[in-house]
């Protein structure tokens, strides 16, 4: 863990004189790091975002179709017994 006041983020790397504010805790730069490790860790940190996130969405696709499926199939249920009430549906 690198301390927040001697803390450098890797976007700091190639705009040194900029002023950001607030603490980086995320990605610190240690002195013994060099820019290609810092790429790697970044590559492995953006590649188990994108199969988290496609995870994610495989898993809501599937809920959202077998929602709509299900409100499908109820839907034509539904006409049929309003119109045994003597409801109008169109």
């Amino acid at each position: 863990d690198c301390e927040p006041t001697t803390c450098r983020h890797y976007d700091d790397l190639d705009n040194e004189d900029s002023n950001s504010s607030g603490f980086t805790f995320g990605n610190c730069i240690s002195s013994s790091e060099t820019r290609e490790e810092l790429d790697l860790k970044t590559q492995r940190r953006h590649d188990h975002n994108k199969i988290s996130f496609q995870t994610f969405r495989l898993q809501y696709l599937v809920a959202f179709t077998a929602i709509m499926l299900a409100d499908g199939l109820q839907g034509t249920h539904l006409y049929v017994l309003y119109e045994g009430y003597g409801y109008s549906v169109a």
